[in-house]
């Protein structure tokens, strides 16, 4: 009984373990609502799958009533909440209820936000990939050649004049599955993703604006262009529509080209496009193609040792990533500076002031360097108004500059995301720590784990900067804002902000861009061995 209690009978997760259409899976993997795959279920139903589907369009039935069963009691609650009782009785401290109205409309703006940056992100690369979906579209060329295979002609159809275009998506295996993926649920729904987004569009246009969001309220930021959402799945459904002639055989979509395009570049079948049953039944089943006999303890060694290693760049990720904060603040604290502008250069002049009477009196100088410096008080005080003017210019100016400098060092950071090719590299080691890999996958993971000490110097190289610019920055903001007497008499009012100089810049950007190169070059190797252990052809 408590068995059957603690079991998860939800649709998706059943159906997670289904062996289920093509369409339904799709709408499965993108996250589908209830009644859109209970449709999917009831189009794809056959005498092979009748019983099994049935069952699972009742689960879904099922669900739906009790979606409609619930919204109604929640809207009658709030009907008779309304009618029985007066703002005073619900809420007796005014104060509170402010409090949470504010708290939960803070909620709201911070979930919309995070809504908006994801279907920015992936609705932006499908913009992209739009147009050169469009030059496959027109450039593709289906034909049926002849070829040997183990002594006999076969026939087989492939794609020409594509493979360039399809080339410029830039596209892992995964990632090109992943927006076939996207296509076939398109073709299968093509409002889907209309209706996903819309409580997110302004007719049919996501905005390209951000916002930082606080409990103070909230500010503009920089993230893109706006796209014309509507027309983006206008446009992508059309391709869709396309067919192409193929001598001999029936017409082609351009869904069937795109994937004779991923074989012909990949050597095997998309894998989100295999039977579910299939899939399992290979999986397991590449563990046995995976190992051999008896495990190396010298390898077992090496692989621990290996994961050491993915653990210090792991961290050393996380610690670099967490200083976007610490620069978010600082930034916002030079646009207050920006904003109070005048009252700092009024201090910076009596301390110009201070200074110079400090220099004169000192005796520490000559006589020409006192008269000259006793010019310049006097000159200040007949010209009050050009020396403000002329310090306010400078100093909006260095603000600039500084703000120019944090914010390329947090687009350095923000783009130094969590890095999924150490982390996939990481599960092919641990299933290799008590078991002995065949040659093959051994010869990439050797090469996998040489690439991991190159990734472990740039990132420590990138954490030391990230560190020690904390304190650079945070230092030289407060020597700025100083009462120093000495500060600002050099070449000028204002010295500058003394925080991060260019070497220190051009060493984290030199550090990323290797990483990225040989994190690049790991990831290729994860696509080789996983290919090797699901029995795929290098």
């Amino acid at each position: 009984m408590f068995y059957e209690l603690a079991k998860d009978k939800s649709l998706l997760n059943v159906l997670k373990k289904a062996d289920l259409d093509e369409e339904t899976s799709s709408l499965l993997n993108e996250g589908a609502n209830v009644s859109i795959i209970k449709a999917s279920l009831e189009n794809n139903i056959t005498p092979q799958n009748m019983i099994s589907y049935r069952k699972y369009i009742t689960i879904a039935k099922n669900e739906e009533d009790d979606a409609k069963r619930r919204a109604d009691a929640k809207r009658s609650l709030e009907e008779g909440e309304t009618d029985l009782t007066t703002e005073e009785e619900v809420y007796a401290d005014q104060d509170e209820r402010q409090s949470r109205l504010d708290e939960a409309a803070y909620g709201d703006a911070v979930n919309r936000q995070s809504e908006e940056k994801d279907a920015y992100k992936f609705l932006s690369q499908l913009n992209y990939q739009k147009d050169i979906l469009l030059d496959i579209a027109q450039n593709a060329d289906v034909q049926v050649v002849e070829e040997e295979v183990r002594g006999r002609t076969v026939k087989k159809t492939v794609v020409r004049r594509g493979t360039k275009d399809y080339l410029r998506l830039g596209a892992t295996e995964t990632e090109s599955s992943k927006l076939l993926s996207i296509l076939t649920v398109l073709k299968k729904a093509p409002n889907y993703y209309n209706e996903k987004y819309a409580r997110l569009l302004v007719d049919g246009v996501l905005t390209g604006k951000a916002y930082k969001i606080s409990r103070q309220g909230k500010e503009e930021d920089k993230r893109g262009e706006d796209i014309d959402v509507h027309g983006l799945f206008d446009i992508l459904t059309g391709i869709l529509r396309l067919t192409f002639e193929v001598e001999g055989k029936e017409p082609v979509d351009f869904l069937r080209v795109f994937e004779l395009l991923h074989i012909q570049k990949y050597k095997r079948q998309p894998r989100n496009l295999v039977p579910r049953g299939q899939v399992k039944s290979e999986r397991f089943k590449m563990m046995e193609r995976a190992k051999k006999r008896g495990v190396n303890l010298g390898d077992t060694s090496r692989y621990e040792r290996a994961l050491r290693k993915i653990t210090a760049i792991q961290t050393n990720n996380r610690e670099i990533s967490s200083r976007k904060l610490f620069l978010d603040n600082k930034i916002k604290g030079l646009e207050e500076i920006a904003k109070d502008k005048d009252k700092i250069v009024g201090k910076k002049i009596q301390k110009i002031n201070s200074s110079l009477r400090t220099l004169i009196n000192s005796g520490k100088i000559t006589r020409n360097k006192m008269k000259t410096l006793s010019d310049t008080m006097k000159d200040m005080q007949k010209n009050k108004d050009k020396y403000i003017k002329e310090a306010t210019l400078e100093l909006e100016k260095e603000i600039a500059q500084e703000k120019n400098k944090l914010e390329r060092l947090r687009t350095d950071i923000d783009a130094f995301d969590k890095d999924e090719n150490v982390a996939k590299f990481s599960k092919f080691l641990g299933m290799f720590t008590e078991t002995d890999p065949i040659t093959p996958i051994k010869t990439k993971l050797t090469k996998g784990i040489n690439l991991l000490s190159y990734l472990r110097r740039y990132s420590n190289g990138m954490a030391k900067i990230t560190r020690k610019s904390e304190g650079a920055i945070t230092q030289g903001m407060r020597e700025f804002m100083s009462e120093n007497p000495d500060v600002g008499i050099v070449d000028g009012f204002f010295e500058g902000f003394p925080t991060l100089n260019i070497s220190i810049m051009a060493d984290f950007e030199e550090f990323s861009e290797k990483y990225t190169e040989k994190s690049n070059e790991l990831g290729q190797i994860v696509e080789q061995i996983d290919s090797l252990i699901t029995g795929g052809e290098e």
